[in-house]
């Protein structure tokens, strides 16, 4: 994502706790606590697999952060976004969109 970012003269910031040191030796790519990183994207991709600490990741209080112009796309896995304060942020016009390959698992 950050090769194709760049392609498009994106500016590229990224979070991830446990690659930090990597990421900030990385050229071109600015790391950022995941709440600046929220303000401050135009569109915010997410990457990550399902564990305690990512499970809603992104909730209402992440979603108020961020432009009423920002997209959120997630492509790894459903519960990384809690789904209802993502509807909500959605219906009120708090960000512009979102692009979603992946839904909670329904439970009947």
């Amino acid at each position: 994502m950050m090769r194709r970012s760049r392609g498009f003269k994106m500016k590229v910031m990224t979070y991830d706790p446990y690659k930090k040191a990597i990421i900030e030796k990385t050229r071109g790519v600015e790391y950022q606590d995941l709440h600046n990183l929220l303000k401050q994207s135009d569109f915010v991709t997410l990457h990550t697999p399902l564990t305690r600490e990512t499970h809603h990741l992104i909730g209402r209080e992440e979603l108020d952060l961020m432009k009423s112009t920002a997209i959120l796309i997630n492509t790894s896995r459903g519960p990384v976004v809690d789904e209802k304060a993502l509807v909500s942020v959605l219906k009120k016009g708090k960000i512009a969109g979102a692009g979603l390959d992946v839904l909670r698992k329904n439970r009947s």
